[in-house]
């Protein structure tokens, strides 16, 4: 089965049937590279809890998947 099918049927599967991905999925860099440029490169990612940047100037620094992140609480809150 290609990693891409498996890795689909894996994530496809009821909560409650919890299973890990393929391993491939956590090693293959092709895999690696597809997930960056279709998941982390193209929609929302959580960088952090807001907890985590209280007051104001706090900041918090991040790589996500390759692209450095800076999210700080400015004074406005």
């Amino acid at each position: 089965m290609e990693l891409t099918e498996a890795f689909k049927a894996a994530a496809a599967q009821p909560a409650d049937a919890g299973r890990a991905l393929p391993f491939r999925c956590y090693s293959d860099p092709a895999f690696y590279e597809a997930e960056t440029r279709d998941v982390f490169h193209r929609d929302w990612v959580f960088v952090c809890a807001a907890g985590a940047i209280s007051e104001p100037g706090d900041r918090f620094a991040a790589d996500i998947a390759g692209t450095q992140v800076v999210v700080v609480r400015g004074k406005d809150g």
